[in-house]
């Protein structure tokens, strides 16, 4: 992407209510020895000029983000669910945790970077990791 000389000099023209966003769930692991998974996300969001004619198909976005998370989830031995319940729960609810800090990382990045008063939306994020969920697999790491 060409740099935008525009965006140094206001953002009026950026698009901040219609984003391009796009989820990659990360693969989960487990790491046996210390029972603890891991698990995260990327996401990636687009942004367009608002003062141009031209169909969003044909846009180019003029401010990209890139944003990825990792959370370390533990559990105790003696509190263990059903290995599939407890993967679903990975898979599912612990994007849904971190989400939340994605989202107030996102709205500070744009504050500090000078924008306009930009609140990220909110997502379904538990809808879109159960359409990821049946495709991951967690890896189990013995090491």
């Amino acid at each position: 992407m060409e740099p935008r000389l525009d965006l140094s000099l206001g953002t009026d023209n950026i698009d901040f209510e219609n984003i391009e966003i796009s989820y990659l769930p990360m693969k989960p692991l487990f790491l046996k020895k210390e029972q603890l998974y891991i698990a995260g996300f990327k996401l990636e969001t687009n942004y367009y000029d608002k003062s141009t004619e031209v169909p969003r198909e044909n846009k180019i976005a003029v401010l990209k983000s890139n944003l990825a998370i990792t959370g370390f989830f533990g559990i105790d031995e003696k509190d263990r669910l059903d290995i599939a319940a407890e993967q679903n729960l990975v898979k599912i609810s612990a994007p849904a945790i971190l989400f939340p800090y994605v989202r107030a990382t996102m709205t500070l990045m744009f504050a500090n970077s000078g924008f306009p008063g930009v609140i990220f939306p909110l997502l379904n994020i538990n809808h879109l990791a159960e359409k990821f969920a049946s495709n991951l697999e967690v890896e189990e790491i013995l090491d």
